[in-house]
This record gives C-alpha cells, sequence and structure tokens, in this order.
C-alpha cells in the first residue's frame, strides 16, 4: 500500500494531465471555429492533432483510473487532494469535444436556482433514442466517452469513500471549468442526457449508490433528508423532494420512454426510482408518485 509521501508525490502528476480547463464539449463553440478544413493546408497539422489527442485521451483515461484505485484502496492518505479530485472528474465527466447537447448546463450546477436547471423538457426523450441509433458510428471515431466513463468511475469511488458522511457530495460547489462550479449530485442529474450507454450506465450507477449511502447516513442520523418546509440546523440538511425527486422521476421516465435500445439504462433507472423509494419523502409529490 502507497504511503503518503509517494501519494502526495504521484497525484500532482495525474492532476496535471487531467486539468479542469482542458475538459472541452461541443457547446464550446469559439473553440471550434479555429479548426482547419479537411484539404487545407493545415489538414496534416490536423491529423497530427487528432493523433495527440488521442493518446492525451488514453493518458486521461489511465490517471482517471489511478484516481480511482487511490481513493479506494488509500482512502485516508488521499484526503488533501480529494476535492482536485472531484474537480478533474466533474469536469471530464462532460468532457465531449465533437458533440454538442445544444446547451452547456453540466459546467454551473450550484443550486442556487433551486433545482430548475435540472428540468427536462419532452423533446430529450426523443434525443435518447436518436443519440443511441447515432452512437455507434460515432464512436468509431470518438473514444472521448471513455474519459468521460473512467472519470465517472472515480466519481463514484468517492461516494464510496465519503458513505459514513456524503453531506459535501450534496451541497458543496466545486470549481470546475470556465468560472463554473457545480455540485456532485446535481451535476450527475444533468449528466442523465449523457449519449454513450456505457456512460450514461455508469452516471446511473454512481447516483443510485450516492442516493443509498445517503439514506443509510440519514437513519445514522449524520444528514437529514427533508423537504424545504423543515426546520433543521444541527446537521447537514439535504432538501430531496422539492430539488430532486421531480428532475430524477422525469430522467427515468424518459429513459424508460425509449422504444429501441438502452436497456442497460432502463435497468439502472428502474434501480434508481427504487432506492429513491427507500429515502424520507423522496419520491416527491403526486405527480411523481403517480408516474413512478
Amino acid at each position: 500500500r502507497l504511503q503518503q509521501p509517494q501519494i502526495d508525490r504521484i497525484i500532482p502528476i495525474f492532476l496535471k494531465y487531467t486539468k479542469p480547463e482542458d475538459a472541452l464539449t461541443g457547446d464550446d463553440d469559439d473553440d471550434m471555429d479555429d479548426a482547419p478544413a479537411a484539404g487545407s493546408a493545415d489538414s496534416d497539422d490536423l491529423l497530427q492533432d487528432e493523433a495527440a489527442m488521442a493518446l492525451a485521451n488514453e493518458l486521461r483515461e489511465s490517471c482517471f483510473m489511478g484516481f480511482e484505485s487511490f481513493v479506494l484502496r488509500c482512502p485516508t492518505q488521499v484526503q488533501p487532494h480529494l476535492e482536485k479530485i472531484i474537480q478533474a472528474a466533474l469536469a471530464y465527466m462532460s468532457y465531449d469535444p465533437n458533440y454538442s447537447y445544444g446547451n452547456d448546463n453540466d459546467g454551473n450546477d450550484n443550486g442556487d436556482d433551486n433545482g430548475d436547471d435540472m428540468e427536462y423538457d419532452d423533446e430529450e426523450e426523443a434525443e435518447y433514442e436518436d443519440d443511441d441509433e447515432e452512437e455507434d458510428d460515432d464512436d468509431d471515431d470518438d473514444e472521448s466517452w471513455k474519459v468521460r466513463r473512467s472519470a465517472i468511475r472515480a466519481l463514484k469511488a468517492v461516494v464510496e469513500c465519503q458513505k459514513h458522511d456524503p453531506s459535501m457530495l450534496w451541497t458543496k460547489a466545486f470549481p470546475t471549468r470556465r468560472n463554473q462550479s457545480a455540485i456532485v449530485a446535481m451535476a450527475l442529474v444533468n449528466r442523465f442526457k449523457e449519449r454513450e450507454e456505457n456512460c450514461r450506465v455508469g452516471v446511473l450507477d454512481c447516483f443510485t449508490r450516492l442516493l443509498a449511502v445517503t439514506v443509510k447516513a440519514a437513519d445514522a442520523g449524520v444528514v437529514v433528508i427533508q423537504d424545504s418546509n423543515m426546520d433543521t440546523s444541527s446537521v447537514t440538511t439535504i432538501d430531496l423532494r422539492t430539488k430532486y425527486a421531480p428532475a430524477l422521476v422525469k430522467a427515468c421516465e424518459n429513459l424508460l420512454s425509449v422504444k429501441k435500445g438502452g436497456e442497460r439504462s432502463k435497468s439502472h433507472a428502474l434501480a434508481l426510482l427504487s432506492t429513491l423509494c427507500k429515502a424520507p419523502g423522496g419520491v416527491g409529490g403526486q405527480a411523481e408518485i403517480t408516474s413512478v
């Protein structure tokens, strides 16, 4: 097992190759405008850049696999570096430079709008089907999903590390990229729109585990799961019913309504709803209960 001096030397090296500001998305229009067109004088340079990017993505994937291992196997030694690992994982969970979702809500989930940014419109239901049909062709050339998958697994390792007191993952806003910040729980919910099923299943699984450990922490009195009408100040309170339940139920409903494919996503969506039903006040109001 690695000791503190070794962890303190290794993790900063890994963080150097997983800088949040380098986690581009397809919604970063200004970064894509300068790309040279195919057949231009700079096209050879572009091919070289693509090869370099593929190598960089392999390195990033390996770094996040390392973070996952460090957090699970050396939870005490990794504590001084945990926040920076979370920042990197949150940024690269959305790393998708070749695809645009139409907006970029992932990077600013700080909870100030009481969950309004987590609302799902009806158009996203059709997007799940369209993305599943197209992803096979896209992924032949685009392997950024492997980086996203490893970042999500690193976040799940953080959930396991914090299982006795997960309050930080529900309340603290971590800086990510472009002067934005994100709360882990909200960022995961917003990432249910993920186009690649391997990553989408990972996001569902990560949030389900976060919810499960939070319910256990609530039973132990470490946190309180409540709605906004309750008044408690002695411990961390999580407003699951009004801030999260509507978005969770709507997202799962969209996943379950997809007619073609997505069986693994559907299975994990059902597991999430089952866990949500065990949380005090978790299912929400009458509309959410009827939907479930």
